[in-house]
């Protein structure tokens, strides 16, 4: 029972460290598709296994949901462009 815990552990952490990776270098797609692939192995480990990644987690989190937020922001001007373009 708990070789797979380890195996699922650091398979997460692997994909933290990808995660981060991907957020320094723009792109944030990939991070957010990672990042979910992240959540399922981290919601597979015991509380005991879920510990050390917690913290690492919650960066992540914060990491994206800025991302998100930078997103929509260069978005923005794009969109509202697009919708004049497209009523005219």
């Amino acid at each position: 029972m708990i070789k797979p815990l380890e195996k699922n552990q650091s398979q997460a952490k692997r994909k933290a460290r990808d995660v981060k990776r991907l957020i320094e270098e723009g792109r944030f797609n990939v991070a957010f598709g990672v990042f979910k692939g992240f959540e399922e192995l981290f919601n597979t480990l015991t509380e005991q296994y879920q510990q050390p990644l917690v913290s690492l987690k919650t960066d992540l989190e914060a990491q994206l949901a800025d991302a998100k937020d930078w997103q929509k922001y260069a978005a923005a001007p794009k969109r509202e462009a697009l919708l004049e373009e497209v009523s005219t």
